[in-house]
């Protein structure tokens, strides 16, 4: 980083993109054709059986969570020929730029569900990578004027069912 000049471009926005997991290109194929109704009714049930084995305590797993075990699990099931396809759209997307890959997103997903999904999405990124975002800029005022900073930022984690949490 040069001295004087505020570099935080790309902290958030990573450009580079990386390859899908198979389970998560085998997701985008799949979930709204095939298992989010299966999904949703063993989310149920999981829920359910929990609150009555242990009443007042909190989930084990989140809704994302679960939904990923239960997609993989039926990614590692699945047949040659649909893992055929899978690494097809992965290697296919992983070619494709960013605005491309948003096209075939909505054209995919019902709008309500693609809305909800995206934005979920992109506020789990970003919460990701605020400590790399945080820690870039104080280093940047750190240089510029020799203080020392401090950041606090805080809110609700969507993976964690909207649990509060604060970062410094």
């Amino acid at each position: 980083m040069q001295k004087g000049k505020l570099k935080t471009t790309g902290v958030l926005r990573l450009n580079k993109r990386r390859l899908l997991q198979p389970s998560q290109a085998y997701h985008v194929l799949t979930y709204e054709s095939k298992w989010k109704t299966e999904i949703d009714r063993e989310w149920q049930a999981y829920t359910t059986s929990w609150a009555k084995e242990h009443p007042g305590e909190v989930l084990k797993k989140t809704r994302f969570e679960f939904m990923n075990t239960f997609i993989k699990a039926k990614y590692d099931a699945e047949t040659p020929e649909m893992k055929v396809k899978v690494e097809e759209y992965r290697q296919s997307i992983s070619a494709q730029a960013p605005d491309e890959i948003n096209r075939g997103f909505q054209m995919s997903v019902s709008p309500q569900s693609r809305y909800k999904l995206r934005t979920h999405q992109i506020y789990c990124s970003a919460i990701d990578k605020l400590p790399r975002s945080i820690a870039s800029v104080a280093q940047s005022i750190q240089e510029q004027t020799g203080w020392c900073v401090t950041i606090m930022v805080g809110g609700p984690l969507p993976r964690e069912q909207g649990r509060l949490t604060t970062l410094v």
